[in-house]
């Protein structure tokens, strides 16, 4: 991963810059003009992680109508019988189908627990 890198000549902060000869990354000191190759050709990266609640805004997603709905399954925060149910948008292929369930009394939601399915 890309970190921070320092002109040894003048202790100032290198940039990254582009050889456009060579197409090579070189770092780059802005004060002194010094020059050397970079060890990394990452100059960035931004990991982004996605999680359901925060894609979805679960109090609309309840009221929905166009969503399914199930009534055979209990919410645990009200005991109620009905939710809406939808598939994980960040879910990945390697781990299956994935459901969200969101209570149509409460708006509590939850993935249904599976470990005992076999």
């Amino acid at each position: 991963m890309a970190g921070l890198s320092f002109c040894p000549e003048c202790n100032n902060m290198l940039f990254a810059k582009e050889n456009k000869a060579e197409r090579t990354l070189i770092l780059h000191c802005e004060i002194c003009e010094h020059e050397q190759p970079a060890d990394d050709k990452c100059v960035y990266r931004n990991a982004l992680t996605l999680t359901a609640a925060r894609l979805y805004n679960f109090q609309d997603v309840a009221s929905d109508p166009t969503l399914p709905r199930a009534n055979d399954v209990e919410c645990a925060n009200c005991h109620h019988n009905e939710a809406v149910f939808m598939k994980d948008p960040v879910s990945k292929d390697s781990e299956g189908l994935t459901l969200h369930f969101i209570c149509t009394n409460c708006k509590h939601n939850w993935k249904p627990d599976l470990s005992g399915a076999g």
